[in-house]
């Protein structure tokens, strides 16, 4: 008996079998594609995010704010026109600011910051200096003092506007560096006018330097007025100026330094000062500033007497109380080229 024959398909078509490995590949093909998917329209709607993320943050402390959103990136965020507190009075705006974070395990931390174009305002009272609605960036809770943050700033065309119980205090400032450490900027302040207890000073400025050195600010440069006037006490200066070399507290509430003076005249009853000038050293606060003067030239003119050369060494503390400045020193001077007036060695020589 004659077997079949053994029949095989003919054609091109060939059955392989069932690959699990490749169905893997095309799963996560799919996946990384849809990741990358979601990536690009995230990075495409990357502005409103951010603008919904900085709108939350505002929100969440009640904060009233206005902002443009320029650029976002993994490294650096840029805004414009940012207005922060009423439209109409707010206590800061700015033309630019860039944002730069640094990214690791802990997730993103700002780094370093710059600003073109900010405008501040403040104000200053029984110790405390405030900005409006950029107070309630700190927690009111916290009992902590006040620390400048460990950031990097650079700010450029800076003003601002302080008002303080003594009078208006306007500030121009350009500088850059490190809030905790080394921040250096050029500073300039002008105020019209600046009244203490019953004295007041007239066109106040000082240009110089200020250093923020371990979180303490430092001043360096002269301050001028055109002149200082006390009623109560028919006491007055004309043109001071003072080069100082101050550093302040943290929180502006004590100072410590030297500083070079000289005046035109200063005029008390029966008695007038020309061209005088020499060093003192402060150190304390508003209550209570123990210093050391030291006055190395003046020509004095009184009704007993006209000095041609006089030099004081003293030492004492001034500070307020109730309202009045308290004032309390001793010393000795030096007279080179004095003589008495007519009616006084008439007096004598009868």
């Amino acid at each position: 008996m004659q077997e079949p024959a053994d029949e095989t398909p003919t054609g091109d078509v060939e059955v392989q079998p069932y690959s699990g490995a490749r169905w893997k590949r095309r799963i996560f093909g799919a996946v990384t594609l849809l990741l990358i998917g979601l990536l690009v329209f995230a990075w495409s709607q990357r502005n409103s995010i951010a603008d919904r993320f900085v709108q939350n943050a505002f929100a969440a402390r009640g904060i009233k704010a206005s902002y443009k959103i320029d650029t976002v990136g993994f490294r650096t965020q840029r805004i414009r026109d940012l207005v922060i507190g009423d439209p109409a009075r707010p206590d800061l705006t700015a033309k630019l600011v860039e944002i730069d974070v640094a990214l690791n395990f802990s997730g993103a931390n700002l780094r370093d910051v710059r600003a073109d174009g900010v405008v501040l305002r403040g104000k200053y009272a029984d110790g405390t200096l405030s900005f409006g609605e950029l107070d309630k960036f700190a927690d009111p809770q916290s009992k902590e003092p006040f620390e400048w943050p460990d950031i990097a700033v650079n700010i450029t065309n800076a003003k601002a506007r302080i008002d303080t119980p003594w009078g208006v205090v306007g500030a121009g400032l350009n500088g850059s560096g490190l809030l905790r450490n080394r921040f250096t900027a050029n500073l300039a302040l002008r105020s019209p006018r600046l009244a203490l207890a019953d004295c007041t000073a007239a066109d106040v400025k000082f240009d110089g330097k200020l250093i923020l050195e371990w979180r303490a600010p430092h001043l360096i440069g002269p301050i001028s007025s055109s002149g200082v006037a006390c009623p109560a006490s028919a006491f007055a200066v004309t043109m001071p100026r003072v080069d100082a070399d101050l550093k302040l507290s943290e929180r502006l509430g004590a100072w410590k330094g030297q500083m070079a003076f000289t005046a035109k005249a200063l005029n008390m009853p029966k008695v007038r000062l020309n061209d005088f000038g020499g060093t003192i050293s402060v150190d304390g606060s508003a209550k209570r500033t123990n210093f050391m003067l030291a006055l190395a030239k003046g020509a004095l003119r009184s009704a007993p007497l006209t000095v041609g050369r006089l030099a004081v060494s003293a030492k004492g503390y001034a500070g307020l109380a109730n309202g009045q400045i308290a004032l309390s020193a001793t010393g000795g001077a030096n007279i080179i080229g004095g003589a008495f007036d007519r009616g006084t060695i008439t007096g004598v020589r009868d």
